[in-house]
């Protein structure tokens, strides 16, 4: 696939675990638009507006949104969520600007405006929805337009590329009987699960860095029994843990996913076997398995004693406060959960390990889910292309224009993402990657630091300066280039197996099953790796799971997978 519109690489929130939202639309058909009638003389400006990616609208375009808000904006005096950098970005370049039908934080609060919306018939012309369910909802009542049209002619060839990075799989997830009914979020491949290892306590105890479970076994031994941190006897923990997204996000902060990947288990993942037969991972007898070697470690004080009763802030504490040695997460490590930790009296040295190892030293993973939300536009909307438009400038234009002083403005104040109209990312699988190479050769000479993206211009300022003056304790210039230069490379020069999971939806038994079902999970697992359960119990756990609901679900997900 030719990939000239990727040489410039998007730096978009790098992070965030891993948390985005997604923009969605509804209402009834009869909603008037507010922009003026398409006659006389601007015809033709118009459909050309309505066809053509960059295209301005003749007259300005005012549309309804619902918009999810941010906790801290930190929008400049006088800004706000319809009058900010990025709206007077899109009105410049396309002449369009929100009116905001309602505003309220993203998550559940946002959700709930979304629900009364869609049950009142209120709806604004676009806005965001954040789960596969309230998409089927706003399908199957015919609520929303079909898009397939305006994504054709109006999405620019570069986020046309980044979506076939996913070869489909992020616009299938939005794809309705051939139909696509949003415009989904992509988001980018995660590189390698990674261990982060105090780099200073392995030199202190003459260790090399671990390659496979039994290397890493031993190194958290070391750490326990020997205190290089000093904390006193007792007082060291070895893998930092939490109760807390255990399984189910690959790469993520605190999940186990890659250590179970080395025994081919992929939790909370709908797979299909060699038969073509859909199953759950955490029912999988290769769980079981995983599960035994994680009860070891508990046993044996490798893993924080008190996992099962802190929440994600109390383990970041043992991270940043010097007792813990070791945590599992992926390549931004540097960004969360460092920071703290970096500034430690006497400072503290990580380092990433790919663990888990084949014999051939590759890794095994899943595909992560690259859609986390949507972008939906009110049927009857007069301009349903407009969503796709405005996506093309925030997801692409914006963020690789170095000259507009709106773009300057945000990146000067720190504004946040979210306060964009439609907070929805579109980057391609190998964004992270391109982002590494693209900073590293401006540090190498090879390209200059003023053709960087406006937001790689600050990771390569950091790490510019890291290099001018290694002792630096400075936190910035050290979280990038701990993130550009051992994180990433570490995360994505691994070789990594990836499994497909054959779907990532929900059917019509999860609507009423699924929460007893988790929480059934999520305990069981939790108890086994804790030593409360017994290993042995992992089995009835599977037959419990099944009676109640998980074969009939089991049953509904592969009607799903051969209706595909």
């Amino acid at each position: 696939m030719k990939r000239k519109y990727l040489k410039k690489v998007v730096s978009a929130a790098l992070i965030g675990t891993l948390v985005l939202s997604a923009v969605s639309g509804c209402g009834n058909s009869e909603k008037e638009s507010t922009d003026s009638k398409k006659t006389g003389e601007n015809s033709e400006a118009w459909e050309k507006a309505a066809t053509d990616p960059f295209a301005p609208y003749p007259e300005l375009v005012t549309y309804t949104l619902g918009k999810d808000t941010q906790a801290s904006p930190n929008f400049p005096e006088g800004d706000s969520y319809e009058n900010n950098g990025y709206t007077r970005y899109l009105k410049n370049k396309l002449n369009v600007q929100n009116k905001n039908e309602f505003e309220a934080q993203g998550g559940d609060d946002y959700d709930r405006k979304v629900s009364l919306a869609i049950t009142s018939g209120e709806l604004p012309d676009i806005m965001t929805v954040s789960n596969i369910a309230t998409l089927k909802q706003l399908v199957e009542n015919d609520l929303v337009e079909d898009l397939t049209e305006s994504y054709e002619k109006c999405a620019s060839d570069a986020i046309k590329e980044i979506y076939d990075s996913f070869d489909g799989r992020a616009l299938e997830n939005a794809t309705f009987d051939g139909k696509l009914m949003a415009i989904p979020s992509a988001t980018p491949g995660i590189g390698a699960g990674l261990v982060w290892l105090r780099q200073d306590w392995l030199d202190a105890l003459n260790l090399e860095g671990p390659k496979t479970l039994e290397d890493l076994e031993h190194v958290l031994e070391e750490f326990v029994t020997k205190d290089p941190g000093g904390n006193g006897e007792g007082k060291t923990i070895g893998l930092a843990a939490s109760e807390k997204a255990l399984f189910g996000n690959y790469g993520a902060l605190n999940s186990m996913d890659s250590v179970f990947g080395h025994f081919k288990a992929y939790p909370k993942q709908w797979m299909k076997d060699e038969k073509g037969n859909v199953y759950y991972g955490s029912t999988a007898p290769e769980m079981k398995e995983a599960l035994s070697v994680m009860a070891d470690w508990y046993k044996k004080g490798l893993i924080d004693p008190q996992m099962a009763t802190r929440d994600t802030d109390d383990m970041i504490s043992t991270i940043s406060g010097g007792q813990a040695g070791a945590f599992l997460g992926a390549w931004y490590g540097p960004d969360y959960p460092l920071p703290d930790s970096y500034k430690l009296e006497g400072g503290s040295k990580w380092k990433p390990y790919v663990v888990a190892q084949n014999d051939d030293g590759s890794v095994n993973a899943y595909n992560l889910n690259p859609t986390t939300n949507y972008v939906v536009v009110r049927k009857g909307f007069e301009h349903p292309e407009l969503a796709i438009k405005i996506l093309n400038q925030e997801c692409w234009e914006f963020i690789n224009d170095t000259e507009s002083e709106d773009v300057k403005n945000i990146l000067d104040n720190d504004v946040d993402r979210g306060t964009r109209p439609l907070n929805i990312e579109i980057q391609d699988f190998e964004h992270i990657l391109r982002n590494d190479q693209e900073i590293m050769d401006a540090i190498d000479g090879k390209i200059a630091p003023e053709d960087l993206s406006a937001e790689n211009k600050i990771s390569y300022e950091g790490c510019k300066q890291y290099f001018e003056n290694e002792a630096t304790t400075e936190l910035i210039p050290i979280i990038e280039h701990e993130k550009w230069y051992e994180g990433v490379p570490a995360g994505f020069n691994a070789t990594v197996n990836y499994e497909q999971p054959a779907f990532y939806g929900q059917t019509d038994g999860m609507k009423r099953l699924w929460t007893n079902l988790e929480k059934l999970e999520d305990e069981t697992m939790l108890k086994i790796i804790t030593n409360v359960e017994p290993v042995d119990s992992f089995d009835e756990y599977v037959e419990t799971w099944k009676s109640t609901g998980g074969d009939q679900i089991t049953k509904e997900v592969q009607e799903e997978v051969d209706n595909k």
